[in-house]
Formats: C-alpha cells, sequence, structure tokens
C-alpha cells in the first residue's frame, strides 16, 4: 500500500519561519489581509520573534499593519511581493526593535519607524524593498525619541531599495526626524521623474545619519538630493545625475542652519553644470574630506600633473596629450612648452571633444602657456595638440590642470 505524504507547512520544516499562505493569507490583490497579517505578527512576537514569509502575489492592507520586536517579514522578492494598501498611508508601521521589512515592493502606501513617542524602533532593517506611487506623504518615515527620547546603540540599516519619485511627499521621500541611533542609508537608488519639482530626496532633521553609496537621478525640475536640519550627517561614495531639461535645478546638499554638522567625501557628479548646486544653504557647516585630502597631497592645488616629452615636427596638429574630466565646473590648463632650434615659431591648440576652445604661438622657448580656463562637464576629452610654424620641432613637456574645489578621481589620465 501506497502513502501520499501530505506537503510540509515551512514552520514544521523551518523552525522560526511561517510561509503566509499556510495561514490563510491570500495574495490576490483584492483580500484584505490586514487583520489575519496582524494576528500572525502577534503570534510570531510573543514567541519571542520569527520570520514571516509572502510568497509571489499581491497584498491588499486596508489598514496600517503593526511589525512588533523581532519579526522579520520577508517576500519573495521585489515585483514578486507587492503591497498595496491605502493610498498615502503608511502599510506598515514598524514599533518594535530588531524588526526586518525585506524582499518586497511597496507600492501606494509606505512604512513608517517608530512612529510614536512610546514606542522605538531601533536596529530595524529595510532591505531590497522597492517603493512606488506614493501619494501625498512620505515614503519611508524613521522616528526615535521625541520627547521621551534616549541613545541606543543600534543602527537602524536603508540597504539596497529603490525609491521612485513621482509625486510629491510632504517632506523628503525618506524622511529622517529625531532619531537618536544612527541610521545607515546604504547602496540606495532615488529617482525623480520629469515633471516633478521641489521635492528632497533625503530629508534629514535632528537626527544622525550616515548616507554611502547612494544614486540620485533627477529628470527634470528643482529637486534636492539631500537636506539637513539640525542633523549629524557623513556622506560617502554618492552619484548624483540630472538631465539636462528646460529650468531644471539640481541641489546636491541643502544645509538648513548653522546647527547642522555634515561631512562628505567621495562623490560622482553627471549633471549639467549650469543647472547644478553642489552645496546650498550654510556652507560652513560642511567638512570636505576630498577637498582636505587632496590638499594634502597637492599643496600647489594641481590635481593632475602630467609630465612629458613629447614634440613634433608636423606642421599639421599633433596630439601629444589627452585627458577626460571627471567633474563638472572649469578646469584651469597650464602647457609647458619648448622648441628647437631656438629663435622659431611653434602653435599649440586646446581641443574639447573634437572642438577648438584654445589656441597660441610661442616663440622660442621653453615658455608657459597659460592659465587656460575650460568650462567642462563629465566625460569631456580634453585633447593637447602641438604644430611646428618654422622648421623646428616643437616640445611639449608637462601639463598641469588644477579644480577648484579638489575632488577624488578628478580625471583620468588616458595616454602617459
Amino acid at each position: 500500500m501506497w502513502f501520499i505524504a501530505k506537503p510540509s507547512r515551512l514552520e514544521d520544516v523551518m523552525p522560526g519561519w511561517i510561509n503566509v499562505a499556510d495561514r490563510g493569507i491570500i495574495g490576490d490583490g483584492s483580500t484584505d489581509v490586514s487583520a489575519k497579517l496582524s494576528k500572525l505578527i502577534q503570534e510570531v512576537a510573543d514567541k519571542g520573534g520569527g520570520t514571516i514569509y509572502f510568497p509571489p502575489g499581491v497584498y491588499y492592507s486596508s489598514e496600517t499593519i503593526n511589525v512588533l520586536g523581532r519579526v522579520h517579514l520577508r517576500g519573495a522578492g521585489k515585483g514578486r511581493v507587492t503591497f498595496t494598501g491605502t493610498e498615502g498611508w503608511n502599510i506598515f508601521s514598524v514599533i518594535g526593535t530588531n524588526s526586518t521589512i525585506s524582499d518586497m515592493t511597496i507600492k501606494s502606501a509606505g512604512i513608517s519607524i517608530s512612529a510614536g513617542y512610546s514606542n522605538y524602533g531601533y536596529g530595524v532593517r529595510i532591505e531590497r524593498v522597492d517603493f512606488l506611487d506614493l501619494a501625498g506623504e512620505t515614503y519611508l518615515y524613521v522616528y526615535q525619541g521625541g520627547a521621551y527620547g534616549q541613545p541606543f546603540s543600534t543602527p537602524t540599516v536603508i540597504r539596497d531599495c529603490r525609491f521612485i519619485i513621482s509625486n510629491y511627499p510632504a517632506f523628503g521621500t525618506l524622511y529622517l526626524a529625531g532619531t537618536t541611533s544612527e541610521v545607515i542609508i546604504e547602496d540606495c537608488l532615488f529617482e525623480t521623474l520629469s515633471g516633478i519639482t521641489n521635492t528632497h530626496a533625503i530629508y534629514i532633521e535632528s537626527s544622525k545619519a550616515i548616507v554611502r553609496g547612494c544614486n540620485w537621478y533627477s529628470k527634470g525640475g528643482s529637486n534636492t538630493f539631500i537636506s539637513v536640519a539640525d542633523g549629524d550627517v557623513a556622506i560617502d561614495g554618492i552619484t548624483v545625475k540630472g538631465d539636462d531639461v528646460s529650468g531644471a535645478m539640481y541641489t546636491m546638499l541643502n544645509i538648513m542652519d548653522d546647527f547642522s554638522k555634515v561631512v562628505i567625501g567621495k562623490r560622482i557628479l553627471d549633471v549639467p553644470a549650469n543647472k547644478f548646486i553642489e552645496f546650498y544653504g550654510y556652507l560652513e557647516q560642511i567638512i570636505d574630506l576630498s577637498a582636505m585630502l587632496y590638499r594634502v597631497r597637492n599643496p600647489d592645488g594641481a590635481v593632475l600633473s602630467l609630465p612629458t616629452r613629447r614634440s613634433t615636427n608636423s606642421t599639421t596638429y599633433v596630439t601629444l596629450k589627452k585627458f577626460t574630466s571627471n567633474v563638472v565646473g572649469e578646469i584651469r590648463v597650464y602647457c609647458d612648452v619648448d622648441n628647437y632650434p631656438p629663435g622659431r615659431t611653434s602653435y599649440l591648440r586646446i581641443q574639447k571633444n573634437g572642438s577648438t576652445v584654445f589656441e597660441q604661438s610661442w616663440y622660442d622657448g621653453p615658455a608657459t602657456i597659460g592659465p587656460v580656463d575650460i568650462p567642462v562637464t563629465i566625460r569631456d576629452l580634453i585633447e593637447i595638440q602641438v604644430r611646428n610654424g618654422d622648421s623646428t620641432t616643437a616640445y611639449l613637456n608637462g601639463v598641469r590642470v588644477y579644480h577648484i574645489p579638489y575632488r577624488a578621481n578628478d580625471f583620468t589620465n588616458v595616454v602617459d
């Protein structure tokens, strides 16, 4: 006689894990899961914590669901598990400690962490979550402490999340208010869609935060990546990109008061120079580590020094040195030249992306040509070209390039 074993529940084969489908919670896009899911979260919390798993589906909740301490909500993946709710409200409110929400999409609603004076959500992790189509409120709101705040040692981590800004959040898309432990915002993407203006991707108020490895892409409007009010913030490894559209203005960092302290390191900028403000507000509250580092390494201010000894006898221009720009702004170029035999005339030309931006002759040598100021943006190709004019040999002995402020990885040497 053969017996067919009944499929085991997830909790029977993986202690500490519960599949919501085993508890009658259905992700069909219309069935309200709020009551059953709240009951299940309470059950898991009463047992000391555990992981609640959501198989692929669309889960609808008509009410905000409280996530208690040591309860971990894990979906089958972004785009495979989607939570929707009443537009503009929070799907989840994390009011416990050391909880996780991960691997899902939140649509038309948001998440709050410890939204209240008596509950403290610290040590919370929001990982691999997409936030889409929220209307009128904040996508992710982190609040800790308030009138009854106290310091906590375990940071809250927001990692590998994507925020699609398609409306006008009341505060920032990601809003930190009164956090007493550090909040780490890491490897997140913030995308401001066209037609949206006057928004903050990250708004940090009376909070401590680390922002690293994050990217902001704005497709128009007058928008800000990071705004700080009475905050203590460290920023490093960020990328800012903005489209060249009419009326756009992109601000990377807005310091809103003289109580804030901001330390900033490496950043990559891919924005039109005439539509970009790097720092705005109380600039004296900013410590620019990149500037400090390169002032130490290059006391004369040169971020690119290209010694060479190349020459040409050609009567037409020959490129003897070229490099690409990794900055937005203006560079100042000096060229050290010579010719032989002495008493002859030679010519130097500088081209940007194939177009001549400077041309000058020199008689006899050695000589220094410059300063030559050239507006640049990301990936502009600068070529230093030389030709002879009086049956002489023209030499390019070196090129020095300056950029203020000094920043890491400002230039890439293409030809040694």
